[in-house]
């Protein structure tokens, strides 16, 4: 996060995994603050990738509805479990996929994921902006100042884990043919 305030340099990927929000600490890697800094890093096309897990689901919201505030073009995969942000409503296609597996070392990393060839890609899909807008509703976001997951004790207890099986969107919609 300090990297990303003090920096000129814009990318075309940032990704933030596997850093639990209810750590102290933590909140600062979930907040719309964080989230701004990383999208204003971003060059034209480039992409937030966050990882959101499946937890519990007053957690999972609050993260999402804060991801959606700074990106609302959001867009979710495998499964409910990264959630990926874009600047411009993101549109992919068949063939920059397959021109980026004609690159030997792209190839071999999308082949250590299942990302074999374009279907694999699509099938990872769970849904897009509006579907997940809908999902989570209105409510409170992260912020630093209200960094709720590090005082996730003062949430609401006993919260089920969040369900994402009614999640489902039209990935087509991002398709350029």
């Amino acid at each position: 996060r300090n990297f990303l305030r003090l920096t000129a340099r814009r990318y075309d990927v940032i990704t933030a995994d596997l850093i639990q929000p209810i750590h102290a600490g933590a909140g600062n890697l979930y907040s719309i603050e964080y989230f701004t800094l990383a999208r204003q890093a971003l060059n034209d096309g480039g992409l937030m990738m966050q990882w959101v897990g499946q937890r519990e689901a007053t957690h999972y919201k609050l993260i999402m509805r804060t991801f959606l505030t700074a990106f609302p073009n959001a867009t979710l995969w495998s499964n409910g479990t990264l959630m990926v942000g874009s600047v411009q409503p993101l549109r992919f296609s068949r063939e920059a996929f397959e021109r980026q597996l004609a690159v030997p070392d792209v190839r071999f990393a999308f082949a250590l994921v299942g990302l074999d060839n374009f279907e694999a890609l699509l099938a990872r899909y769970t849904a897009g902006p509006d579907e997940m807008r809908r999902f989570v509703g209105d409510g409170p976001i992260l912020t630093d100042d209200r960094p709720l997951l590090e005082f996730h004790r003062s949430l609401p207890a006993g919260g089920a884990p969040v369900d994402v099986s009614s999640l489902r969107g039209d990935v087509r919609r991002h398709v350029r043919e």
